[in-house]
Protein backbone atom coordinates (compact mmCIF):
# COMPACT_ATOMS: atom_id res chain seq x y z
CA UNK A 1 0.00 0.00 0.00
CA UNK A 2 1.21 3.36 -0.83
CA UNK A 3 1.10 6.94 0.83
CA UNK A 4 -1.82 9.05 -0.08
CA UNK A 5 -2.64 12.62 0.79
CA UNK A 6 -6.43 13.76 1.19
CA UNK A 7 -7.39 17.04 -0.20
CA UNK A 8 -10.77 17.96 1.25
CA UNK A 9 -13.26 20.32 -0.53
CA UNK A 10 -16.03 22.05 1.36
CA UNK A 11 -19.15 23.70 -0.52
CA UNK A 12 -20.95 26.81 0.58
CA UNK A 13 -24.38 25.91 2.45
CA UNK A 14 -26.81 26.62 -0.19
CA UNK A 15 -29.50 27.17 2.49
CA UNK A 16 -31.31 30.13 3.54
CA UNK A 17 -30.91 30.45 7.44
CA UNK A 18 -33.67 32.61 8.19
CA UNK A 19 -33.24 35.80 10.79
CA UNK A 20 -34.76 34.43 13.96
CA UNK A 21 -32.25 31.39 13.68
CA UNK A 22 -29.39 33.40 13.11
CA UNK A 23 -30.11 34.93 16.27
CA UNK A 24 -30.63 31.94 18.41
CA UNK A 25 -27.46 30.69 16.81
CA UNK A 26 -25.85 34.01 17.43
CA UNK A 27 -26.64 32.91 21.24
CA UNK A 28 -25.97 29.26 21.58
CA UNK A 29 -23.52 28.25 18.97
CA UNK A 30 -21.14 31.73 17.80
CA UNK A 31 -18.87 30.00 16.53
CA UNK A 32 -21.47 27.95 13.87
CA UNK A 33 -22.68 31.35 12.97
CA UNK A 34 -19.34 32.54 12.28
CA UNK A 35 -18.50 29.52 10.00
CA UNK A 36 -21.73 30.26 8.26
CA UNK A 37 -20.74 34.14 7.54
CA UNK A 38 -17.27 33.05 6.50
CA UNK A 39 -18.96 30.54 4.10
CA UNK A 40 -20.88 33.43 2.53
CA UNK A 41 -17.80 35.79 2.18
CA UNK A 42 -16.16 33.39 0.35
CA UNK A 43 -18.68 32.81 -1.81
CA UNK A 44 -19.08 36.59 -2.40
CA UNK A 45 -15.54 37.36 -2.93
CA UNK A 46 -14.24 34.12 -4.94
CA UNK A 47 -17.73 33.87 -6.50
CA UNK A 48 -17.13 30.10 -6.05
CA UNK A 49 -19.10 27.79 -4.35
CA UNK A 50 -15.90 25.96 -2.94
CA UNK A 51 -15.59 27.98 0.55
CA UNK A 52 -12.90 25.74 2.19
CA UNK A 53 -9.78 23.01 1.45
CA UNK A 54 -8.30 20.44 4.37
CA UNK A 55 -5.71 18.23 4.04
CA UNK A 56 -5.21 14.59 6.06
CA UNK A 57 -3.39 10.98 5.96
CA UNK A 58 -4.93 7.69 6.49
CA UNK A 59 -5.69 8.38 10.04
CA UNK A 60 -5.96 12.21 11.03
CA UNK A 61 -7.15 15.35 9.07
CA UNK A 62 -5.83 19.27 9.51
CA UNK A 63 -8.14 21.44 9.36
CA UNK A 64 -7.07 25.20 9.33
CA UNK A 65 -10.01 27.56 10.45
CA UNK A 66 -9.96 31.00 11.83
CA UNK A 67 -9.76 29.81 15.77
CA UNK A 68 -6.45 27.92 14.49
CA UNK A 69 -5.97 24.75 13.42
CA UNK A 70 -7.92 21.50 14.67
CA UNK A 71 -7.19 17.73 14.40
CA UNK A 72 -9.71 15.36 13.49
CA UNK A 73 -9.78 11.94 12.97
CA UNK A 74 -10.29 10.97 9.38
CA UNK A 75 -13.26 8.72 10.28
CA UNK A 76 -14.98 11.40 12.00
CA UNK A 77 -13.90 14.34 9.45
CA UNK A 78 -15.71 12.21 6.41
CA UNK A 79 -19.14 12.13 7.89
CA UNK A 80 -19.40 14.97 10.51
CA UNK A 81 -17.95 17.74 8.59
CA UNK A 82 -20.78 20.05 7.20
CA UNK A 83 -20.25 20.74 3.47
CA UNK A 84 -17.56 18.32 3.05
CA UNK A 85 -18.64 17.50 -0.88
CA UNK A 86 -15.70 15.25 -1.89
CA UNK A 87 -11.99 14.86 -1.53
CA UNK A 88 -8.77 14.41 -4.13
CA UNK A 89 -6.22 11.16 -3.56
CA UNK A 90 -3.46 12.10 -3.90
CA UNK A 91 -0.02 9.57 -4.22
CA UNK A 92 2.93 10.73 -2.63
CA UNK A 93 6.15 9.87 -1.60
CA UNK A 94 6.16 10.57 1.78
CA UNK A 95 3.43 11.45 4.33
CA UNK A 96 4.34 14.73 6.34
CA UNK A 97 4.12 15.28 9.85
CA UNK A 98 0.82 17.68 9.58
CA UNK A 99 1.42 18.92 13.70
CA UNK A 100 4.27 20.55 11.83
CA UNK A 101 2.07 22.78 9.99
CA UNK A 102 -0.54 23.70 12.98
CA UNK A 103 1.87 26.73 13.74
CA UNK A 104 1.49 27.82 10.41
CA UNK A 105 -1.95 29.21 11.02
CA UNK A 106 -2.41 32.75 10.35
CA UNK A 107 -4.56 35.24 12.33
CA UNK A 108 -7.49 35.19 13.84
CA UNK A 109 -9.27 37.65 11.45
CA UNK A 110 -10.32 36.49 7.46
CA UNK A 111 -9.03 40.29 5.91
CA UNK A 112 -5.83 39.35 5.43
CA UNK A 113 -7.06 36.61 3.42
CA UNK A 114 -9.72 38.76 1.63
CA UNK A 115 -7.32 41.01 0.30
CA UNK A 116 -5.28 38.52 -0.66
CA UNK A 117 -8.10 37.46 -2.57
CA UNK A 118 -8.68 41.23 -3.53
CA UNK A 119 -5.49 41.60 -4.99
CA UNK A 120 -5.34 38.41 -6.52
CA UNK A 121 -1.83 37.62 -5.13
CA UNK A 122 -0.52 34.22 -3.56
CA UNK A 123 2.82 35.57 -2.05
CA UNK A 124 0.18 37.60 0.70
CA UNK A 125 1.12 35.26 4.04
CA UNK A 126 -2.11 34.46 5.74
CA UNK A 127 -1.49 31.34 6.82
CA UNK A 128 -5.15 30.54 5.82
CA UNK A 129 -6.62 26.62 4.42
CA UNK A 130 -5.23 27.52 0.74
CA UNK A 131 -1.60 28.24 1.94
CA UNK A 132 -1.19 25.64 4.69
CA UNK A 133 -2.71 23.31 1.87
CA UNK A 134 -0.65 23.95 -0.38
CA UNK A 135 2.38 24.04 1.94
CA UNK A 136 1.85 20.74 2.79
CA UNK A 137 1.20 19.15 -0.50
CA UNK A 138 4.65 20.70 -2.00
CA UNK A 139 6.39 18.90 1.58
CA UNK A 140 5.23 15.86 0.15
CA UNK A 141 6.70 16.29 -3.13
CA UNK A 142 3.00 17.49 -5.32
CA UNK A 143 3.47 20.09 -7.72
CA UNK A 144 1.40 22.84 -7.24
CA UNK A 145 1.22 26.55 -8.21
CA UNK A 146 0.54 28.68 -5.31
CA UNK A 147 -2.92 30.86 -5.62
CA UNK A 148 -5.43 32.58 -3.78
CA UNK A 149 -8.64 30.75 -3.53
CA UNK A 150 -9.98 26.99 -2.35
CA UNK A 151 -11.79 27.00 -5.64
CA UNK A 152 -8.72 28.00 -7.33
CA UNK A 153 -6.75 24.71 -5.56
CA UNK A 154 -9.38 22.76 -6.08
CA UNK A 155 -9.31 23.39 -10.03
CA UNK A 156 -5.31 23.05 -10.49
CA UNK A 157 -6.23 19.49 -8.55
CA UNK A 158 -8.75 18.78 -11.19
CA UNK A 159 -6.03 20.02 -13.83
CA UNK A 160 -3.42 17.87 -12.84
CA UNK A 161 -5.41 14.40 -12.79
CA UNK A 162 -5.45 13.71 -9.19
CA UNK A 163 -8.38 11.04 -8.76
CA UNK A 164 -11.78 13.11 -6.70
CA UNK A 165 -14.33 11.29 -5.15
CA UNK A 166 -17.76 12.82 -4.94
CA UNK A 167 -19.46 13.28 -1.60
CA UNK A 168 -22.46 15.56 -2.90
CA UNK A 169 -22.70 18.91 -4.48
CA UNK A 170 -20.57 21.10 -5.51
Amino acid sequence: MGNYLFVFVVSASKHRVHTRKLWRMMRRKPRILGGILLDRLVRIFTGSNITHVSVGTHDIVLDITLVGARFWPILGYIPDYPGLCGYFIIPVSRLPDLARFESATGSNSPWPTILKWMQGDPSIHTGDCVEVVTQVLRECGVAIDSCTTPGALVRQLHERGHRYVNLGPV
